[in-house]
């Protein structure tokens, strides 16, 4: 299954309006997206994290779920998802005593070795 159209391009724009990014920065390269194809998975979590109207970009838990999926997918792109889990640091609201928060760490921890 492939992204529609008309969600990759709701997804490219809420990411352009809702995510804090430096100039070199786009979608794909933070979040790994081939929209071509991209799974019902992908695609889901995408869409919770940028679509939802309650500031869910901010959302620990959905920024954990979308980049432990990515790391599960993408294992050999090591530097790529140093950037996303760099992104979902820099966005997510900070609790250390969340376990996602200190889940999104570890990740960061595990690419490193």
């Amino acid at each position: 299954m492939t992204c529609a159209a008309s969600v990759s391009t709701a997804l490219e724009a809420a990411f352009a309006s809702r995510i804090k990014t430096k100039q070199f920065e786009t979608f794909n390269s933070i979040f790994i997206v081939d929209f071509a194809s991209c799974d019902a998975e992908q695609t889901q979590l995408l869409v919770g994290l940028l679509l939802a109207d309650n500031g869910d970009e901010k959302s620990t838990e959905k920024w954990h779920n979308y980049v432990s999926y990515a790391m599960n997918k993408y294992s050999s792109k090591k530097s790529q998802l140093q950037r996303l889990v760099n992104k979902a640091l820099e966005m997510v609201n900070e609790l250390a005593d969340c376990p996602f928060f200190v889940g999104l760490h570890l990740f960061s921890a595990q690419l490193k070795l």
